[in-house]
């Protein structure tokens, strides 16, 4: 995966390829780390937890299925 520009200021990172140390391909995500070292991290609420798929993009990198009957919950952040 190409390397992300450093971004100021940035309160949240969420990188489906840093999942895939913990998932393997079908696995229901139940929660989803937060990349940018502030602890901003996504946990299941009501519902469906996604699913981790490998080489779900065009590019062949791995992504999060959300299948519209749940999702992640995070803190609520400032804009």
């Amino acid at each position: 995966m190409a390397q992300l520009e450093s971004i100021t200021n940035l309160a949240l990172r969420l990188e489906a390829d840093k999942t895939a140390n913990f998932y393997s391909h079908g696995d229901a995500v139940q929660s989803w780390m937060d990349a940018s070292g502030l602890n901003n991290d996504f946990t299941v609420v009501l519902g469906t937890a996604p699913t981790f798929a490998v080489n779900a993009t065009p590019t062949g990198q791995p992504a999060l299925l959300f299948g519209g009957a749940g999702g992640l919950s995070g803190p609520t952040m400032a804009s």
